[in-house]
């Protein structure tokens, strides 16, 4: 498990604000006109910190579909890649590979899953597609493990694989599923739709609210801790 560790500080010189960056994950691959898909890669997912003082203001891009996410300035995480090759699943933003397909034959298919944050998407084999690579997990309101940048299943003849860390699973062959909403999973095999992502900041709350924010809201709820929470592209002014 990946949990992201905040450090805040007051003062002139600024403060210390926590980044979590999630890219849109990638579409199933298309190639085949079968139908026999990868699942799409998993979004990239960044963390880090940056330095805020009163005034700097950040423009937010929150990424659909095959698209990367971003806060100016500081950082961008890049989007999942849908397969190059027949039943092949995408590639992760993060660059780990999707799996392969399998063909036993005849018209018989299975495909690959697709890459995910921090693990390969895994081969077909015999009648079974390929699961999704792991994503990882980040902080988000009182969730010390909110899982995120997971790569969808490759579609099968027979068993679909199955998407994990909000990647769609593959069908077989009916059935495959989009990527969940702001995880950035890739997309089920079958070009199915990968999951837009999502901007996270925290920093502690001894340090002033936004003086100006679009696109989301202060999170209620939370402790020592001021967050926005971007599930859409906005701006904040600090």
């Amino acid at each position: 498990m990946m949990q992201q560790i905040l450090l805040g500080y007051g003062g002139a010189a600024g403060f210390e604000v926590s980044y979590s960056i999630i890219a849109g994950g990638a579409k199933g691959e298309s190639l085949d006109g079968s139908g026999i898909h990868g699942g799409g890669g998993g979004g990239e997912v960044l963390t880090g910190t940056f330095t805020a003082s009163s005034g700097s203001s950040y423009t937010i891009t929150v990424g659909g579909t095959n698209t990367d996410s971003s806060i100016s300035s500081v950082a961008t995480a890049n989007a999942g890649e849908q397969g190059v090759n027949i039943g092949q699943g995408g590639d992760s933003g993060s660059g780990n590979s999707g799996g392969t397909s399998s063909h036993t034959g005849g018209s018989f298919w299975a495909a690959g899953g697709g890459g995910g944050q921090t693990a390969v998407g895994q081969n077909a084999s015999f009648n079974q597609g390929g699961n999704g690579g792991a994503g990882t997990g980040i902080t988000v309101g009182t969730n010390t493990n909110f899982r995120c940048g997971g790569g969808g299943g490759g579609r099968s003849d027979g068993t679909g694989g199955t998407g994990v860390d909000g990647g769609g699973n593959g069908g077989s062959p009916g059935g495959a599923t989009n990527a969940t909403a702001n995880t950035g999973g890739g997309g089920g095999g079958d070009v199915n739709t990968g999951g837009s992502g999502r901007v996270v900041l925290r920093y502690a709350d001894s340090n002033p609210d936004a003086s100006s924010v679009t696109g989301t809201t202060k999170t209620s709820g939370l402790s020592g801790i001021t967050e926005y929470d971007f599930t859409g592209s906005g701006s904040i002014t600090f």
